[in-house]
C-alpha cells in the first residue's frame, strides 16, 4: 500500500480527473479533446526514460 502512495506506482487521486473536467467545463474555454490531446499522445507513444528519471524509479521503496 505504501508503495502505491509514495512512488511511481501512485498514478493519481480518485476523482482528480473528474475534478479537472469539472473545472474545465466550469471555467475553461477549450474543448476537452484539445486539452487531453497532449496526454493522449504521451500515453500512446510513451516517453524516453533518462538516467535522471530512471534512478528514482528503480530505487523507489
Amino acid at each position: 500500500m505504501a508503495k502505491a502512495r509514495f512512488s511511481h506506482l501512485g498514478a493519481g487521486v480518485p476523482g482528480s480527473v473528474t475534478g479537472l473536467v469539472h473545472a474545465l467545463e466550469s471555467y475553461g474555454n477549450l474543448p476537452l479533446a484539445t486539452v487531453l490531446k497532449p496526454a493522449i499522445a504521451l500515453a500512446e507513444s510513451g516517453i524516453i526514460v533518462t538516467r535522471l528519471l530512471a534512478y528514482p524509479l528503480a530505487h523507489a521503496e
